[in-house]
């Protein structure tokens, strides 16, 4: 009994002690395309609630329909707030044949503590996003002028 309360008191140390690096989390992909939230099914609950996360504020119609298009959420720890991060979208569209084009968040230093942070990649017509949907993508992470992570869709070369 006594070894096990040390080997417990051992493990819990050692994961409270466990040092924060700086790097991408999760990438959610939400393709909003019409303003009617997907169904009650069980599979579609996490898009749901995004579609109504997003939709939320809108009251009429015309908003509505200014939200649609592709939002990108990426989540990221911040183990350095003392330097100036950014995240780095890179992507390629349908109607943009192999050009690579670039969105950026820029997060400047200093920040509030040591935390998750999130960002929002949003593409649609009104904001310029012409070139049709999005077919590859790469996420960046920098922190300091340094790459730390990044993620990429899979067709991403």
């Amino acid at each position: 009994m006594r070894r096990s309360l040390l080997f417990s008191a051992a493990v819990l140390a050692l994961t409270a002690c466990q040092v924060q690096k700086t790097q991408i989390t999760n990438v959610a992909d939400l393709p909003l395309k019409t303003t009617e939230p997907p169904s009650f099914e069980w599979s579609n609950a996490p898009l749901r609630a995004n579609a109504q996360y997003i939709l939320y504020e809108a009251h009429s119609d015309g908003k509505r329909g200014d939200l649609l298009g592709d939002y990108y959420f990426v989540n990221w720890d911040d183990a350095e707030p003392d330097k100036p991060a950014k995240l780095v979208m890179r992507y390629t569209q349908a109607k943009t044949g192999p050009k690579v084009l670039e969105r950026t968040i820029d997060y400047p230093a200093p920040r509030d503590g040591k935390k998750t942070r999130k960002g929002r990649f949003f593409f649609n017509a009104a904001n310029g996003n012409a070139g049709g949907d999005i077919l590859t993508w790469r996420l960046e992470l920098w922190s300091g002028g340094k790459l730390v992570d990044s993620r990429q869709s899979f067709l991403w070369e």
